[in-house]
């Protein structure tokens, strides 16, 4: 198992977040457990079960069942879908490694995922809207109330920036680090990841990226961990909280800086160009280099995974479906 080079903590549970598909990027990993002060990078265990989004909890003990669920709702696949469903798939099917049709494990691998991403994006898409609002009425000469200010702090200490909000380095912190991620380039790292999710990590684990903890006993050993190290890869609740920490990791880790900066100037991300650019910035994600997003574009032309990136959710209203498909 080869290693990412992104790390942030968890307080609690000690977690530090890392890839596994890629190389390890050499820089100190701060292994943080309860006993000791959070450090700039950590997280609390909280942050990765946070509020959601609306969307149908789908649980699936099969590939059939899955198959089932998706089309009492009326999920049907298409080659560039305008909008999907909002629906949230717990876990992948155990036997999803048992389907031997390729394009069939990768269509119900995009089924999954791409609602799961969509579904974390929008999250941070309203937290960044939110705080858009808020900072126009500090422009404008009004006072924010005490609850607004409270969001305002919690907003800084997820996106680990110790600037005030409101001072002209918080905000440009924050409005750097508070945005979406390209779906093309989330899918294409969560398949590289994850073998299309069929990986033991994610089997076992619900971890799509490959994210470590250095807990003993709280994640799954590694196959081939060298002797004296003692990390384990994490164990998530489900894959909507390693698709959060992936996208949080994006958004954070000072590594990634080059990445935020470029989005930063896109007039939009929704176009094949965005996530193109976007792939090739991520050189400190893997000692590989631009080797590895060389790489990385070319799995992402490959696979066309950027005409994801104008689908939508269908709207939230949309609840009938929602109830009548409840397993």
């Amino acid at each position: 198992m080869q290693r990412l080079g992104s790390t942030f903590g968890l307080v609690a549970g000690g977690l530090v977040v890392m890839g596994t598909g890629l190389a390890l990027l050499s820089v100190p990993i701060p292994v943080v457990d309860a006993a000791f002060a959070p450090s700039p990078r950590s997280l609390f265990a909280t942050d990765f079960q946070e509020r959601r989004s609306p969307a149908l909890e789908l649980r699936a003990r099969s590939v059939p069942q899955l198959k089932a669920h998706f089309a009492r709702i009326g999920y049907a696949w298409e080659r560039a879908p305008q909008s999907v469903p909002r629906v949230r798939l717990s876990a992948f099917p155990p036997d999803l490694a048992d389907v031997r049709d390729l394009r069939e494990r990768k269509r119900l691998f995009f089924q999954t995922m791409l609602p799961l991403i969509l579904l974390e994006n929008e999250r941070i898409q309203a937290d960044r809207q939110h705080m858009l609002t808020l900072f126009g009425r500090v422009d404008g000469g009004l006072s924010i109330d005490r609850q607004d200010d409270a969001w305002l702090r919690n907003l800084a200490r997820k996106y680990q920036v110790t600037a005030a909000p409101t001072s002209a380095d918080g905000r440009d912190r924050l409005l750097r680090q508070v945005n979406v991620v390209p779906q093309s380039l989330a899918l294409a790292m969560a398949a590289h990841e994850s073998a299309w999710g069929t990986s033991r990590f994610v089997e076992q684990g619900n971890n799509l990226f490959g994210q470590w903890t250095f807990t003993t006993g709280s994640g799954l050993v590694p196959e081939g961990r060298q002797e004296g190290m003692r990390h384990e890869v994490a164990v998530f609740p489900d894959l909507a909280s390693s698709v959060r920490a992936y996208l949080r990791n994006l958004n954070t880790h000072w590594a990634h800086d080059t990445f935020r900066r470029s989005r930063e100037t896109m007039p939009s991300l929704a176009t094949p160009e965005a996530s193109i650019q976007l792939a090739l910035t991520l050189t400190r994600y893997s000692e590989r280099g631009a080797e590895y997003t060389e790489d990385l574009v070319r799995f992402i032309r490959r696979n066309r995974l950027t005409r994801f990136d104008g689908t939508t959710l269908q709207s939230s209203r949309r609840r009938a479906w929602m109830v009548a498909a409840a397993p």
